[in-house]
């Protein structure tokens, strides 16, 4: 029953909805044996445990309107492109992979919102186009991804995005990345945009949104937002909304490798207390997902849900209006 499933993304469906999911679930983990055999791949522990996670198969019908058919249409084309992604796999996207990109500093994981979303910082001024490999700028969005799943509290679905313009220019704006990145979260990640709010943004960037909200699905358009820097504490405590940003946290990113942060303390955002703290203190639970197939996965406990945030006072709604920055 969903009313008493361990998961409170599944607690909350109607048993109507429940049956969906798991008639999907059912579907797909069939096809995807089969499929593998024939192609003579097997999948690593991280893909094993995501076809077990009565979640991923609810991401899928939502994303599809609660229509079983188009949603098991979606998860083949994404199984098989996680399996084969670059020739080595979405799993092969490790960090090592993303060296350069990670070094940028244009993107990174830092603290929870008010409704306990990963907060993720986005520096568009710090891309240079050309500067890392587009097989690597590719793998650094699905690596980036890949974390961010790793990062979510029980009960939520996505992250909120914190894109900050400020600095940026026409040298920035990379038409073809941004693309792949629209592409590959429509496509194979379905249920993961956020709310993104923009900050910062100068009169240039109008321009380039004419043309980048022409390729975002109606529904994620929603959920872009033009805001005042200001506003962000309406959306971020104080306390850990960074200084930059008129917050008290003087956290500032910076990344070593592997290599250089052997025998030290020195841990990536990813990995710091903020990001792992929760996790310990609530251990996953096993449990029975499926007891006629005796499929167990990890889940963990119910948090209670986060207040309401409030509406930002000048936000900018894209369904009533073009969300462009004013000259």
């Amino acid at each position: 029953m969903a009313s008493t499933h361990a998961d409170p993304l599944i607690r909350n469906l109607s048993e109507e909805e429940y049956s969906k999911v798991l008639d999907l679930k059912q579907t797909a983990l069939e096809w995807i044996q089969t499929w593998l055999a024939e192609e003579k791949l097997e999948a690593p522990p991280s893909e094993v445990a995501m076809g077990l996670e009565d979640s991923t198969y609810l991401r899928f019908l939502r994303a599809r309107n609660w229509d079983k058919n188009l949603a098991f249409e979606m998860y083949k084309a994404t199984a098989k492109w996680r399996m084969t992604f670059q020739g080595m796999g979405v799993h092969n996207a490790t960090e090592d992979t993303v060296v350069n990109e990670l070094k940028s500093g244009k993107s990174f994981f830092y603290q929870y919102d008010k409704k306990n979303r990963t907060v993720v910082y986005v520096k568009p001024r710090l891309h240079i186009p050309g500067a890392a490999s587009p097989e690597e700028m590719e793998r650094y969005i699905v690596w980036h991804m890949e974390i961010g799943k790793t990062l979510l509290k029980p009960g939520v679905l996505n992250g909120l995005v914190v894109y900050d313009m400020n600095g940026f220019g026409l040298k920035n704006m990379d038409y073809q990345t941004m693309k792949t990145q629209i592409a590959l979260l429509q496509n194979f990640y379905p249920e993961s945009m956020g709310l993104t709010l923009v900050v910062n943004s100068p009169w240039i960037f109008s321009a380039c949104w004419r043309i980048l909200s022409g390729w975002i699905d109606p529904v994620a358009a929603k959920k872009i937002l033009f805001i005042k820097q200001e506003e962000l504490t309406q959306f971020i405590d104080k306390d850990k909304l960074l200084v930059e940003y008129g917050g008290t946290d003087p956290f500032v990113y910076e990344y070593k490798t592997k290599a250089e942060r052997e025998g030290t303390d020195w841990v990536p955002s990813w990995e710091m207390p903020w990001a792992t703290e929760w996790k310990q203190h609530t251990e996953a639970i096993r449990v029975v997902t499926d007891p006629d197939n005796e499929a167990e996965c990890a889940v963990l406990p119910h948090e209670p849900p986060a207040e309401p945030e409030p509406e930002p006072e000048n936000q900018t709604d894209p369904s009533e209006k073009q969300p462009e920055p004013q000259a």
